[in-house]
């Protein structure tokens, strides 16, 4: 704050061009010094030009200079209007062949510069679609979902939780499909490294979201014309439909079910991921809540999947987990979405969460789907 008083950013941003590498990793360091958790330097480093050095340095510097500027690039990214500054002054690349790796590097060696890279795309696209679109035309889809199989557990984390953020964009969701994202995906639902499961669950709660009506041709159009990018992904996937089919038939239905009891993680070693020292928001609901309504996301608007989901045990599943002790209000709003699930009456969605109206709500629910699981699974219901 004293340095930004004195008119020292300004300085600093000059220094980060300059010429001598050792120096551009100090003024790199007393940058991120000076705008961690500081919202004005913040806004200061970008109003003094402070954008493009950093993105010079991202692109070719000393690992130390490249982890200075990437830090810094974060914490100037939390100011939601430095974000698109960030993306239009050419940040996207550069992050992008941070995730690719340097191949004069080892594979332990670019772990870090991976994990920032994927961290700083988390920022950038959180809230803004734009960027989200922007990552998959310069190409970026295909080393996520290759970093997905590749890296650190923690690169593994943030390329998840970046992926989720580009299936918030419809066209994007076939690309990484034929990325061969969704395979990987539903591996991760069985992850021994905490957190995982559920970054992984809310990816693919995003993926396989029913197309919007009308908009599955346009958005299979428009991404066709990244293909150029993404030239990896050679047959492009063909809609929410077989989006779903993919994951169900990579066993990933059977595995959001098992999360429900916490099953998916029976004989494994669980452990935490290293923290990188950057404080990012992560999935915001755990492990059984995300797989609940990552099955909710599944079964909208296709009997295929709510027949797969009741022949797999679903429903008992369910039903023990929104009468668990205590009760989880976010998980159980999520596993009563029967009427977008099961196409049940409207009048469910008025009863409340919790205690015993859930009792009326899960009789309701029995009722109603009684048949089915009667022919699916052999129960009596009542």
């Amino acid at each position: 704050m004293a340095l930004a008083k004195i008119g020292g950013i300004p300085l600093l941003v000059q220094w980060l061009a300059g010429p001598a590498i050792n120096v551009q990793a100090q003024a790199a360091q007393a940058l991120l010094c000076t705008v961690i958790e500081n919202p004005m330097t913040q806004v200061l480093v970008a109003k003094c030009q402070g954008i493009a050095p950093l993105i010079k340095l991202i692109q070719r510097s000393s690992p130390q200079a490249q982890d200075c500027a990437a830090r810094a690039m974060f914490h100037i990214a939390s100011i939601v209007d430095n974000q698109t500054l960030i993306a239009d002054a050419g940040a996207i690349k550069p992050f992008v062949q941070m995730i690719i790796g340097n191949e004069k590097l080892t594979p332990k060696e670019n772990e870090a510069p991976q994990e920032l890279a994927a961290i700083n795309l988390v920022r950038l696209t959180r809230g803004t679609p734009a960027i989200s679109e922007a990552i998959a035309e310069r190409g970026g889809i295909k080393p996520l979902v290759r970093l997905l199989n590749e890296g650190s557990p923690g690169a593994i984390y943030w390329a998840c939780a970046c992926l989720a953020e580009l299936a918030l964009v419809p066209k994007n969701r076939d690309l990484i499909a034929a990325a061969g994202g969704i395979k990987r995906l539903s591996e991760l639902l069985i992850s021994p490294a905490m957190g995982t499961p559920e970054i992984a669950a809310r990816t693919i709660s995003h993926l396989v979201i029913a197309d919007h009506e009308g908009a599955a041709r346009h958005d299979a159009e428009e991404s066709s014309t990244h293909r150029g990018a993404e030239s990896g992904a050679s047959s492009l996937v063909g809609g929410s439909d077989e989006r779903r089919k993919m994951f169900h038939e990579e066993k990933g239905t059977k595995r959001l079910i098992s999360m429900l009891d916490g099953s998916n993680l029976h004989g494994l070693q669980c452990f935490m991921i290293r923290p990188i020292g950057l404080a990012c928001e992560k999935c915001e609901i755990g492990m059984q809540e995300q797989a609940a309504a990552a099955l909710a996301d599944l079964a909208y608007k296709s009997s295929a999947m709510q027949d797969a989901i009741i022949e797999l045990g679903g429903i008992p599943s369910l039903i023990q987990f929104i009468r668990q002790i205590p009760p989880s209000k976010v998980g159980q709003e999520h596993a009563v979405r029967p009427r977008h699930v099961f196409d049940l009456p409207p009048q469910i969605e008025t009863l409340d969460c919790v205690s015993e109206r859930v009792s009326a709500c899960l009789g309701l629910l029995l009722d109603c789907v009684s048949e089915r699981v009667s022919a699916c699974l052999g129960l009596r219901l009542r």
